[in-house]
């Protein structure tokens, strides 16, 4: 559908421009940054948890309990809900094994929605960081691992 709009329209950012940005200042301080997706998109409850699947499994390969052929099963199921680009997994493996000790971040971005049910408060991205946080603290997933799920657009917490 079409909308007329009077005045001119600029688009001062986008989510590409956004996961750059992270991607740049991250590596400025010497983090491994790696970006995944700028289309993630589903329902929160599902995204959440293979984010959590997929901390566990990178979790589990660093610690070495996984092999590289067994983390890259584990991971295949979750990128494909993630809608992150199945031709990166070989990639991230390999990162993962070159740096085992070094600190990292998987960046990613998108539209991910949420099914509301009462009248409580919050967002989808409070809704994400909530349940990744329940996950990981019920199956005891280890300290240093961290989820920030923020919006861009200066409406979402």
């Amino acid at each position: 559908q079409r909308v007329d709009v009077q005045g001119e329209i600029h688009i001062i950012g986008s989510n590409k421009l956004a996961i750059d940005s992270v991607i740049s200042k991250a590596t400025e301080s010497d983090l491994l940054a790696i970006p995944m997706s700028t289309c993630v998109q589903g329902n929160v409850a599902e995204l959440s948890q293979a984010y959590f699947e997929l901390a566990s499994a990178i979790v589990k390969f660093r610690q070495q309990t996984l092999t590289e052929s067994e983390f890259i099963d584990q991971i295949t199921k979750n990128f494909k809900t993630l809608h992150f680009d199945h031709s990166k997994i070989p990639s991230l493996a390999n990162a993962l094994a070159k740096n085992p000790d070094r600190e990292f971040l998987l960046v990613s971005g998108g539209e991910p929605t949420v099914i509301v049910k009462g009248t409580g408060l919050g967002g989808r991205n409070q809704e994400l960081a909530l349940r990744f946080s329940v996950e990981c603290f019920q199956q005891e997933l280890p300290k240093g691992v961290l989820l920030l799920s923020a919006g861009t657009d200066g409406i979402d917490g």
